[in-house]
């Protein structure tokens, strides 16, 4: 009989394996930091349509050879879609994704690069909500998913001489943590680590900054996860913006920075708009909840720019049907059968 702390995708992590974790990130971090350092110094002067078809071409290279990113994809489009879309119509909308993908990727390196010049030449405000959140200064939260080009979205506010924060999650090796971060420091943003972050981010609020965080990621019970709806089925979500919007009253704009294809240009576009005084009549969950509300609504609106190939809906609980969930999803260890199980309504993809 396989237990609860087999289904939770916590093993336990014994010295050998904190070595071996230890010894491959050392490995891994001089070609981390070759490739990366290349990438900047050939993609980076290159013009801009001969980027751009590197960039589809890194999309292609993901979608082929990639087949467990494929394979996440597949199920969470699944999941979404059911069968509105036939297969040929998924498997074409995947590839999609991976070709947004791939320009994201070689985007990133192009950008590191005259970043000022062609982030005045490339990006550009979507709305007047939008320009008012960068231009004038206030304090508040700029809460966006992995969508869009979500790195691009802060050097674009700090070129405007705003004062930004925002909250970092390192993620592949130590190399690339280090290159995100000085990519991120390199505008002028302060970058806050995501473990222990909530002193940092009240100390820049509290400063009259903007504090940037992405909210489409699982979180933990344990971290201040809790269980909500996402397309009709059940995901985490952290309530750290809704509490933080709650008790200092201070505004959330959810937003993202939304490629246009036909005219390359990158769009800060507004989704939703939190006041301070809305926030402030509301409780932290239902701030929790407007929150995921715009972000079904964005990806509904630009579906193939959102990370599909990212397992969202990883933890089922033990009051979960889990047949309905994807085959990378586990059992949540940290669930019991008291965990609240609300039933949702999914949201039509227009």
């Amino acid at each position: 009989m396989e237990t609860i702390e087999q289904h939770s995708g916590k093993p336990v992590k014994n010295g050998l394996a904190r070595n071996l974790k230890r010894f491959k990130a050392f490995f891994l971090a001089i070609p981390e930091l070759l490739l990366l350092g290349l990438g900047i110094v050939l993609i980076g002067p290159l013009p801009r349509g001969i980027e751009r078809w590197l960039g589809r071409m890194v999309g292609l290279s993901f979608f082929r050879f990639h087949r467990r990113y494929r394979r996440v994809a597949r199920q969470n489009v699944d999941l979404v879609f059911g069968d509105r879309l036939t297969d040929r119509e998924k498997t074409a909308f995947i590839q999609k994704c991976f070709l947004h993908a791939g320009q994201v990727v070689v985007d990133y390196f192009w950008f590191s690069y005259r970043v000022g010049k062609r982030i005045s030449t490339y990006c550009e405000f979507g709305d007047e909500s939008a320009r008012r959140w960068v231009t004038e200064s206030f304090p508040g939260i700029f809460c966006t998913a992995h969508f869009g080009n979500w790195e691009l979205g802060g050097h674009f506010i700090s070129q405007h001489g705003r004062h930004l924060s925002s909250v970092f999650k390192s993620v592949g090796g130590n190399a690339v943590s280090k290159m995100l971060r000085h990519f991120r420091g390199s505008s002028g943003q302060h970058v806050i680590e995501r473990k222990g972050a909530m002193k940092g981010v009240v100390r820049a609020l509290r400063a009259n900054a903007v504090v940037a965080m992405l909210l489409d990621q699982h979180t933990e019970l344990t971290d201040g996860g809790i269980y909500l709806e996402f397309f009709g089925l059940p995901a985490t979500f952290s309530q750290s913006v809704g509490v933080l919007s709650y008790r200092l009253k201070v505004p959330i704009l959810i937003a993202a920075m939304v490629y246009d294809g036909e005219r390359d240009r990158y769009v800060m576009r507004t989704i939703r708009e939190i006041t301070a005084e809305t926030a402030a009549s509301m409780t932290p969950e239902s701030i929790t909840c407007a929150i995921r509300d715009g972000f079904e609504e964005m990806i509904c609106r630009w579906p193939h720019q959102w990370l599909w190939m990212y397992r969202r809906w990883k933890r089922f609980r033990l009051c979960d049907d889990s047949t309905r969930f994807p085959s990378y999803a586990r059992l949540d260890g940290y669930s019991t059968m008291e965990t609240p199980c609300l039933p949702g309504k999914p949201a039509e993809l227009r």
